[in-house]
This record gives structure tokens, C-alpha cells and sequence, in this order.
């Protein structure tokens, strides 16, 4: 099986003047969950965007220099896909929908099919997606972004349920003010 770990090598983030990150080196094995813990602000969401390919190396706010390593390839936009805390789904669609929504628009798509990701997930397809419990609103989102991207993090509200079956690396954001982060 290809090693599908994500390493962070000599990343530098800058906000304006501020320096959120000064050579940071971090590896985020196959299989296993990442807690990535601090006061807000201190550019955790800004990492993950970084990872995902959402941020440009040099945007008009914020650049960075360093690699991020898929395996053993360099990253590119794209590769990685992002669960928000909020979901961002389309309650117009189904859940089906809202999964081959996001695989027809992936250059990397999953071959899984939008059915086996939410059996897989446990996602009832015969239910709108607006009215899914909270739960089901995010294993739907974590099934489209597993369809979407060959490799995954997740930014996972509390009480998520992130499995490690379902993605290679996840990667929770935390705020050190809640007393823990469950992910089952």
C-alpha cells in the first residue's frame, strides 16, 4: 500500500507581520488522528487551508515557504480535502448529490462510488440532506471529501466522528479551552 502520511517540512507562515509559523517540521502518519491544539488566532484553520491548496504561496495577505508532502510527492492544490466545522453542504441535494457534487468537480477523485462512501459512513440516502441529524450532516461531509481528494484532513467540530477507516490522516483543530477533544 503507498504511504499516504502528509509531512510538513521547514513551513513558514506569515500574516501580514505577524509569523504564525517559523520552521515547522511535523509528519502525520497513515491512520492515525492529529489534535493540533491552541489559543485562537494562532493559525491552525490557517495551516489546514494551506495544507488543502486553498492559499496561494504568496497572497496578498499571507505567503509561506517550505513542503508539504503527500507520501512522497509534493502536494499540489487539490490533493488534500478539507472537512469544515460547518459542513458546507448543499441541503438542496441529497446526500448522494452533495458526494458526486464534489467527485465531478475533483481533477483526483476517490473510485469509491457516492453509495459505498455513505454505506461506509453509515449516511441514509433516503432522507434530505436537510433534514440529517448532526452527525449524519458530518459523516456526509467527510464522505465528500474522501469522493473528492485522494488525500484528507479534517477539521472536526466536537464530539465528531472522524473514523480512522475513513480517512489516511485526519487532523483536528482544537482550542486548548475545551477540556478534550473526543474523536471516536
Amino acid at each position: 500500500m503507498a504511504d499516504s502520511s502528509i509531512t510538513i517540512d521547514n513551513l513558514t507562515v506569515v500574516a501580514g507581520e505577524r509569523t504564525l509559523l517559523e520552521n515547522t517540521s511535523a509528519k502525520f502518519k497513515s491512520g492515525a488522528i492529529t489534535l493540533i491544539v491552541g489559543p485562537s488566532g494562532v493559525g491552525k484553520s490557517v495551516l489546514l487551508r494551506i495544507m488543502a491548496g486553498l492559499v496561494e504561496r504568496s497572497h496578498s495577505s499571507l505567503h509561506f515557504t517550505g513542503n508539504i508532502n503527500l507520501g512522497d510527492q509534493t502536494s499540489r492544490a487539490g490533493d488534500l480535502g478539507v472537512v469544515f466545522q460547518s459542513f458546507a453542504l448543499f441541503d438542496e441535494l441529497s446526500p448522494s448529490a452533495n458526494v458526486e457534487f464534489a467527485k465531478s468537480h475533483a481533477d483526483n477523485a476517490a473510485d469509491a462510488s457516492a453509495k459505498e462512501l455513505l454505506d461506509e459512513l453509515k449516511v441514509p440516502t433516503d432522507v434530505r440532506t436537510v433534514h440529517l441529524s448532526g452527525g449524519q450532516r458530518q459523516r456526509l461531509a467527510i464522505a465528500r471529501t474522501i469522493g473528492s481528494s485522494k488525500f484528507r484532513t479534517a477539521q472536526p467540530s466536537w464530539g465528531s466522528a472522524c473514523t480512522n477507516s475513513a480517512l489516511p490522516a485526519a487532523i483536528a483543530c482544537c482550542e486548548p479551552a475545551r477540556s478534550a477533544c473526543t474523536v471516536p
